[in-house]
């Protein structure tokens, strides 16, 4: 069984992606700096700020998990992706670490992750779990 190490959560007000996005195409340059063509595609298709929000709080825990900030870190926000492949469902996603956030995952010794959150009307709250291996005694 795996340990939990380190945890982050983070909430974000939905309607504070509007004025970046507009439905059914316009998605202002700030976007595009935190996610990645994939994220915005798949977010797209929902029609909602809903997945901008959730890829935008998932981003965010997964900062406060590695105990650093976008401000203090060589982790881009791209590097930290979270896509839903199947269009309209938003309860089904993967959460990518790639470039320097997979080499940190990696060498601070972690073998895994827990993801998960929640919404509501205006709300969304996302929580990322970083585990490594437990040492067994006995």
């Amino acid at each position: 069984m795996d340990e939990p190490v380190s945890c982050g959560i983070d909430i974000e007000e939905i309607n504070r992606f509007k004025k970046f996005i507009t439905f059914p195409d316009k998605v202002e340059p700030f976007i595009s700096t935190v996610f990645t063509s994939e994220e915005i595609n798949h977010s797209i298709d929902f029609g909602t700020l809903l997945p901008f929000a959730l890829g935008f709080s998932c981003k965010e825990a997964v900062f406060k998990a590695f105990g650093i900030s976008w401000t203090n870190s060589p982790i881009k926000w791209q590097e930290v992706e979270l896509v839903f492949p199947e269009k309209g469902n938003i309860q089904k996603y993967e959460l990518r670490l790639n470039g320097f956030a997979k080499e940190l995952f990696k060498t601070k010794g972690f073998v895994s992750f827990e993801s998960s959150f929640e919404y509501t009307k205006d709300f969304v709250v996302f929580k990322f779990l970083l585990q490594k291996d437990q040492i067994s005694h006995g």
